[in-house]
C-alpha cells in the first residue's frame, strides 16, 4: 500500500499494476524461501534430519503463507468473476 501513498501524481491503474508486481514477487520470493528450509531440514547431517513443521513457530509461518497466498490470488480470481457471481443480485 505504500505505493499508493508514494506515487500520489501517477495514474491509479499503474499504482494497482505496481502493487500487484510486487505482491507476486515476494509470493515467489516467499516459496524460494521455504524451498530452501525445507531443503536444509533435510540435509542437515548432525545428529539426522530435523522434522519439518516441528514447532508452533513453524505452523505460524506456514499459516501466514498460505493466507498471503490467499491475499495475492484470489483478488485475480474474483476480478475476473465479479460479473458472473454478481448477476443473480441484479
Amino acid at each position: 500500500m505504500l505505493v499508493f501513498r508514494i506515487f500520489r501524481s501517477c495514474r491509479k491503474i499503474y499504482l494497482k499494476v505496481i502493487h500487484a508486481i510486487i505482491q507476486a514477487a515476494a509470493l515467489i520470493l516467499v516459496g524460494v524461501g521455504l524451498k530452501a528450509v525445507f531443503d536444509s531440514h533435510d540435509n542437515w547431517k548432525e545428529p539426522g534430519p530435523i522434522p519439518h513443521m516441528y514447532s508452533l513457530h513453524s505452523w505460524l509461518g506456514l499459516i501466514t503463507v498460505i493466507l498471503f497466498g490467499l491475499q495475492v490470488i484470489l483478488p485475480i480470481f474474483f476480478r475476473f468473476q465479479r460479473k458472473r457471481l454478481l448477476a443473480p443480485v441484479y
